[in-house]
């Protein structure tokens, strides 16, 4: 479940998917790192949350798929150019296991 407590919001379940670290270039042409992971709570109803990893932890993630964790993590909304588009996404800023 997602809680949010004192501006922090955080998700535990489990692993489903962990994805590779990619190699990306940012639209100011600045290098960076990003790997992906799922994480699905373990409930009657389950929810799922894709969360992105940058830099240091992106590389050096040691997680296993199966493995119980709690995400913490940032919220971030953006909206198209042409604002026909709204989009949602988790930067995990924290893994604990």
């Amino acid at each position: 479940m997602f809680i949010k407590n004192n501006q922090e919001m955080e998700l535990k379940g489990q692993i489903t998917e962990v994805g590779a670290v990619e190699h990306l270039t940012s639209k100011n042409g600045q290098a960076f790192v990003r790997r992906q992971i799922i994480v699905t709570t373990v409930e009657q109803y389950p929810q799922s949350g894709v969360f992105s990893l940058s830099g240091d932890s992106a590389e050096s993630f040691s997680c296993q798929v199966g493995q119980i964790v709690t995400v913490h993590f940032n919220l971030h909304t953006f909206t198209s150019q042409d604002g026909s588009k709204t989009f949602n996404k988790l930067d995990a800023w924290r893994l604990d296991y």
